[in-house]
C-alpha cells in the first residue's frame, strides 16, 4: 500500500485520534468567540472541587453534596454561583463564578454575563493580551427566551460519570482527606499540552504553593482547544519565582 492510500484509509482514525472535550469541561466553558448567547444570572449556588485531568488537560469540576463538603478540608471546597447560558442555536452551558471574582478573566466574564442578562444578546472574544473576555451586544439578533426544559438534562450530563461527590468513598474525597493528613502535597497540578506549553490548573486560574498561598497567574477559567490561554514554560517559571520570592 502506498503512503497516499494509507492516508486515505486512516482518515477516520486520524479524525478520532484526540478524544472529544468531556461534557464536564465543555458545558462549563464560555461559548466560543463570536457565538451569540443570553444569560440567566444566579440559577443557584453550589459547592465544587476543581482539579485538572492529567490525561486530557481539561479542568474537572466536581459537584459536592453539602453534607459531604462539611467533612472535607474547607479550603479545598469552593462556593460558586451557577449562571445559565444559552446560545442563539439553542446550546445550554453553565458558568461557575465566585460572588466577587478577582481574576481578570472571571471579572470580565461576570461583566459579560450581567450584560447579557439585561435582555441583550451578546458575544465574547478572548483578549489574551488584556486577559479578559471582551463582550459586545449583538444588535441584529432579537432577544429570545432560555429553554428551561433542557437545563436539568445538561446539568446531569455535566456532573454525572463520577463528577458528583456524594460520599466520602469518592476517589476525589479520599484524595482530599489523605492530603489533609499530610499524605498528598497540597499543590495544584501544572499540565503540559501537546504544544509544549503549560496550563495552570485550579480555581479561577490559581496555583497553590505548599504553604497554601494562592499564586494568581491570571489565567482563563476554562481551557478550550483553540481558545485556551497558553503560557510558555519560561514565562511560567518567571511568574512563579516572582510570586514565591
Amino acid at each position: 500500500m502506498d503512503l497516499y492510500q494509507k492516508l486515505l484509509n486512516q482518515a477516520e482514525k486520524v479524525a478520532n485520534f484526540k478524544s472529544a472535550i468531556p461534557a464536564n469541561a465543555l458545558n462549563l466553558m464560555m461559548p466560543s468567540d463570536g457565538v451569540p448567547f443570553i444569560t440567566k444570572l444566579k440559577l443557584s449556588e453550589l459547592l465544587v472541587v476543581e482539579d485538572t485531568d492529567r490525561e486530557s488537560g481539561y479542568k474537572s469540576t466536581y459537584y459536592v453534596d453539602v453534607d459531604i463538603a462539611e467533612k472535607l478540608p474547607v479550603k479545598k471546597v469552593a462556593q460558586k454561583e451557577l449562571h445559565l447560558l444559552q446560545t442563539h442555536t439553542g446550546e445550554i452551558r453553565f458558568a461557575l463564578l465566585s460572588k466577587n471574582p478577582k481574576n481578570s478573566w472571571n471579572v470580565s466574564k461576570l461583566e459579560a454575563l450581567k450584560a447579557s442578562s439585561e435582555g441583550k444578546v451578546i458575544s465574547v472574544k478572548r483578549d489574551k493580551e488584556a486577559k479578559v473576555y471582551a463582550h459586545k451586544i449583538e444588535h441584529d439578533i432579537p432577544h429570545y427566551e432560555i429553554d428551561m426544559s433542557q437545563v436539568e438534562k445538561v446539568f446531569t450530563d455535566t456532573f454525572s460519570h463520577g463528577f458528583s461527590i456524594e460520599s466520602l468513598d469518592h476517589p476525589v474525597a479520599q484524595k482530599l482527606l489523605a492530603g489533609e493528613n499530610g499524605d498528598v502535597v497540597d499543590v495544584q497540578p501544572v499540565v503540559k499540552d501537546d504544544a509544549g506549553t503549560v496550563d495552570a490548573a485550579g480555581t479561577s486560574g490559581k496555583l497553590f504553593h505548599e504553604s497554601g498561598q494562592a499564586l494568581d497567574l491570571d489565567l482563563p477559567d476554562d481551557r478550550e482547544q483553540k481558545d485556551n490561554e497558553e503560557i510558555p514554560i519560561n514565562d511560567l517559571d518567571l511568574e512563579l519565582e516572582k510570586l514565591l520570592g
